[in-house]
Formats: C-alpha cells, sequence, structure tokens
C-alpha cells in the first residue's frame, strides 16, 4: 500500500511539475510557490474541520519545521530551477534524494537496506542517468546556478523527509491530513519572509488573471501539492523509509513521459530503457 501511494503522489507531482515550470517562468518560482502552498493549506484545514479530525498533538512542530524547509524553501529552489532548467533535467537530480535518506533512516530508524532495495535503488538511479545523458549530449551544458537550486532543494526534501517520519515516530493520533496542514503552514511561513524580499504580487497578479486560468492553477496546486504531499505523507508514516525515497525518484521518469505528451515528441530509444529498467526496480521493491 505504501508503493502505491508514493507513485500515486509523484505521478501528482509529475504532472502538475510541467504547468508549475510554466508558471514559474511567466510570473515567478515564489509566486507559484504561494499559491500551491495556499491551495494545499486550505483544502487541508477544510478536510480537518469537515472530519472533525483534529488532534493537536504537541509533536506538530516536526511537520512545521519539515513544511518550513521542505516544502517552503526546498520547493522555491525546487521551482526555481524549473524555470532555469525545465522539470524533467532538474527531477533528474532527484536520484541524490535515495542515498541521503537512507543514510539518515539507517542512523535515526534502524531500517536497514536490503540487497533487493538496495539493486532497486541503483536501478532508479540508472534511470535518471539515461536521462541525464540524454540531456547532456542534446544541450551540452548546464546551467549552474540553476543546478545548484536544484541540489540544495533536494537535500532540504531529503531532510523534511527524514523530519516527517521522525514527527510520525512521535505522535499516537495525528493523522496524515493533519501533517499536511502543518507543513503547508511552515511553508507559508518561509514564503511570507521571502515576500518581503521578493515581492512577488501574488493577489494583484491572480485577480486579474482570466477565470478558466485561475480555475486551472487551484487545480494543479491541489492535486500537486495537497494530494501529493498526502500521499507522500501516508507512504512515509507507513513504509520502509528507503524504499519509499527509492521511487520518489521515479518522478523524473513519471515528468519525462508528460513532457513528451505535452509537447508531442516520440521517445527516444534511452527513454524505453529506463521505462524498463524502471518496471524491474519496482518489481524488486514489491518482492521486497
Amino acid at each position: 500500500m505504501a508503493y502505491i501511494f508514493s507513485l500515486a503522489g509523484s505521478l501528482f507531482f509529475s504532472y502538475a511539475s510541467i504547468y508549475y515550470t510554466k508558471y514559474s517562468r511567466s510570473q515567478s518560482s515564489l509566486w507559484m510557490n504561494i499559491c500551491k502552498s495556499g491551495v494545499a493549506l486550505l483544502a487541508g484545514a477544510l478536510w480537518l474541520s469537515l472530519s472533525a479530525s483534529w488532534s493537536f498533538e504537541s509533536s506538530w512542530y516536526y511537520f512545521f519545521i519539515s513544511g518550513l524547509l521542505g516544502l517552503g524553501i526546498g520547493d522555491y529552489l525546487l521551482l526555481f530551477a524549473f524555470s532555469r532548467l525545465g522539470a524533467a533535467r532538474t527531477m533528474i537530480l532527484w536520484g541524490f534524494q535515495p542515498l541521503l535518506i537512507g543514510v539518515g533512516s539507517y542512523y535515526l530508524f534502524a531500517q536497514p537496506i536490503s540487497l533487493r532495495q538496495l539493486v532497486a535503488i541503483l536501478l532508479f538511479i540508472g534511470c535518471i542517468g539515461i536521462f541525464s545523458y540524454e540531456k547532456r549530449r542534446s544541450d551540452g551544458h548546464w546551467g549552474f546556478v540553476g543546478l545548484f537550486a536544484a541540489l540544495g532543494a533536494v537535500t532540504l526534501d531529503a531532510g523534511a523527509t527524514i523530519i516527517s517520519r521522525y514527527g510520525f515516530e512521535h505522535s499516537v493520533n495525528l493523522n496524515v491530513f493533519e501533517g499536511q496542514f502543518y507543513r503547508s503552514l511552515g511553508a507559508l511561513l518561509s514564503f511570507f519572509f521571502l515576500s518581503l524580499w521578493l515581492k512577488p504580487k501574488f493577489f494583484k497578479t491572480f485577480f486579474h488573471m482570466p477565470l478558466k486560468e485561475k480555475y486551472f492553477i487551484v487545480f494543479i496546486s491541489f492535486i500537486g501539492t495537497f494530494l501529493a504531499i498526502y500521499c507522500g505523507l501516508y507512504a512515509i508514516k507507513i513504509g520502509h523509509l528507503s524504499t519509499i525515497a527509492a521511487l520518489t525518484i521515479t518522478a523524473p521518469l513519471f515528468t519525462a513521459i508528460f513532457e513528451h505528451i505535452h509537447e508531442r515528441k516520440k521517445p527516444p530509444l534511452s527513454f524505453l530503457v529506463a521505462i524498463i529498467l524502471f518496471i524491474i526496480g519496482f518489481i524488486l521493491l514489491l518482492k521486497s
């Protein structure tokens, strides 16, 4: 079940990332981040209020800090990298995340990595390597500003994932929706301080958009942030952390698929090889 939720979260985020890139370029990465985190916060508050499932556990601050670092500063750097490098190329660097989370979960939660899990992680990283080679061959260079922003996003997201799992370890009654709410709250706090410096003029820009475009931005923010975070947190809560981390780096594969569909490009042979590696890795995870 944890694997299904982790893959669903990657699918939701990968689809939305195509449009996050678009609006990060046309507006700004901070503007897009405020929008998607604001929608996630409102949706979470509405769900918790209607279901009367607030617990107000004392360990809520783990999720708040996780959101401030990962969903806030990390996603700001991620969408900034999207605007410089493109979604698929940026997500290539997500291959470093399982290594970071694997080390952290081993020391904090005593979760060993089995041989099958290790091979699966290596196969997933192999998918990322194929995309990396393809992009470097086609473009010939990397943008260093975007590259360092992407690496910073990966590092902060890995740390945020470990903090979230630590929060669940210390929370008996706190459910995933409440954890998601506190993460969104932490993210918006970081965006508030960034807004004092960058001044994105969020409300002025949003209210001047056509009604159809407003609905679409809210929609992609809902599925790419609220649903993606919920699926990811639920997987983190019940699953093996290193394995979940390995599955999250399938996001570059899904992002590339959506980009090919969106741009109506024929996939190259390297893309098909990456899919085969992904399928083998996923089967190994299911058997581990």
